[in-house]
């Protein structure tokens, strides 16, 4: 590559790579996985969603990596709460500075997950919807992505009920803020 190919590849990764993280874009995350052909063939019960977000979170993590990381959190959460008779239900996504980082918090109404040690919903092929339902994986390959980011993923269940999943990006991967991401998206138009 010459000196301007390598600038051009080298701006579509860093614009690839800043990703920023509000209530909207998780809105639309929501919507993409609900429209999803194994959702469209079930006719869901409707479900409350609460996006718990202060500011918004710029953050040097995949588009991809966290849209299958939050797909996977997502369906889950509407998997658990459909064979629910709480109610309403509710899905709340929850995203806050954690230390020297950011975590993010998907958590269901769902009746949680009681008949196995919770730290098995990580293991691959472990699933708790019955068979044929679904491979037991979503959870495999969250885990699998958040640790090579140097992050961390565990559940624990709510005290009303449900589950909660909570991802964390360490400060090498998540410490950028809105003044260096808009530098970066400055230096990515050039």
């Amino acid at each position: 590559l010459n000196t301007e190919g390598y600038e051009a590849v080298r701006s579509l990764l860093d614009e690839i790579r800043v990703l920023k993280i509000d209530s909207d874009y998780l809105e639309s995350l929501y919507t993409l996985t609900i429209r999803e052909p194994a959702f469209s063939e079930v006719n869901f019960s409707p479900i409350d969603m609460d996006i718990q977000i202060t500011l918004p979170c710029w953050c040097l993590i995949p588009r991809h990596s966290f849209g299958v990381i939050m797909t996977n959190l997502i369906r889950n959460a509407i998997d658990a709460m459909e064979a629910s008779t709480v109610h309403p239900r509710l899905l709340t996504i929850a995203v806050r500075r954690r230390g020297d980082g950011i975590a993010v918090t998907v958590s269901d109404t769902g009746p949680g997950c009681t008949d196995e040690p919770i730290e098995r919903i990580f293991e691959p092929f472990f699933t708790t919807k019955g068979r044929g339902a679904n491979m037991g994986m979503g959870l495999t390959i969250c885990r699998s992505i958040v640790e090579d980011m140097g992050g961390r993923i565990h559940a624990e269940h709510n005290p009303d009920g449900g589950l909660s999943v909570t991802f964390t990006v360490p400060q090498e991967t998540a410490d950028v803020t809105e003044f260096e991401a808009a530098d970066v998206a400055e230096v990515t138009t050039r």
